[in-house]
């Protein structure tokens, strides 16, 4: 990705790459993005490295990230590991369960080291063969990287339902 092709001043960039490796019932993905913008004189790195075993009915994954931010030499960085397992309950039917952390080691060039947790359930069925419903609930603790008042309580709860409908021939649909 490029801005700035069409005048041939090119002032910000961007590249994305990944690669998915399958082994039998192993699953690995590695994936990273970059962007440079010389106008905001910034660049972001993007790093994400995941894993999944299938086991009959469970599935586990883990995954680990890491980015960083460089505006003006103020250096923003931060890592996070992540883990879920999923569970077919029955045909049709499955839950997953998830949590996730992420730190965010240096904000601006200041060295913060504030995290955040995230944990979550999810429980998809499939009405039909063409219909899925998916509901989910989690919620984010010790929140420090969205702002609040002074003495409120940083953590987020939150809901989330889908309905899809994929009818074939490649066509999907979701609400």
């Amino acid at each position: 990705m490029a801005i700035g092709v069409l005048d041939g001043n090119v002032t910000a960039w961007g590249l994305h790459a990944g690669a998915t490796g399958s082994f039998d019932m192993f699953k690995a993905r590695l994936a990273g993005a970059y962007f440079r913008d010389d106008i905001l004189n910034q660049s972001k790195f993007h790093g994400l490295v995941s894993g999944e075993a299938a086991f009959d009915m469970f599935k586990i994954a883990l995954s680990g990230e890491y980015q960083r931010k460089d505006v003006n030499g103020a250096i923003t960085d931060g890592y996070g590991i992540g883990g879920s397992v999923g569970a077919t309950v029955t045909e049709g039917v499955s839950l997953n369960l998830g949590a996730r952390y992420f730190n965010l080691g240096t904000n601006a060039g200041t060295t913060v080291n504030e995290g955040t947790t995230q944990v979550s359930a999810q429980l998809v069925a499939a009405v039909t063969e063409t219909i899925k419903i998916t509901g989910e609930i989690g919620a984010y603790f010790n929140n420090t990287t969205l702002p609040a008042a002074p003495g409120t309580d940083t953590n987020v709860y939150y809901g989330a339902a889908e309905l899809a409908w994929a009818p074939g021939g490649g066509f999907t649909s979701s609400v």
